[in-house]
């Protein structure tokens, strides 16, 4: 939902790919991952982030002329999730609860 967090966002990917919730994570709009315009906070402490993450809504967030929203989870292994957007033919859609709605390749598998 455009109401939804980052935050809100963040637990969906973890409950999705069954991560745990153990590692740092970053949200950040850019050209590409190596190209980052924006970081969505820059507090180092995991509760600051989150309070930060819970502020930033959705429909806050977009539109990103030119930016795409990239997701950073557990820098050692390097997880790197590009967020798209609806567009907005699909936005009269209903979704009562978020959902995968795409996949490319295989789920990945977190390392322990």
């Amino acid at each position: 939902s455009e109401n939804d967090s980052l935050f809100d966002l963040h637990y969906f990917i973890h409950e999705t790919f069954h991560f745990d919730f153990d590692h740092v994570y970053r949200f950040a709009a850019g050209r590409s991952p190596n190209n980052i315009k924006k970081w969505f906070s820059e507090n180092e402490e995991w509760n600051l982030i989150e309070d930060d993450y819970e502020r930033y809504l959705l429909n806050k967030v977009w539109p990103m002329p030119n930016l795409q929203l990239f997701y950073f989870f557990d820098p050692g292994d390097k997880w790197i999730f590009k967020i798209n957007k609806i567009n907005r033919k699909e936005k009269s859609i209903t979704i009562e609860k978020p959902k995968v709605i795409e996949e490319h390749g295989e789920n990945p598998k977190q390392n322990w």
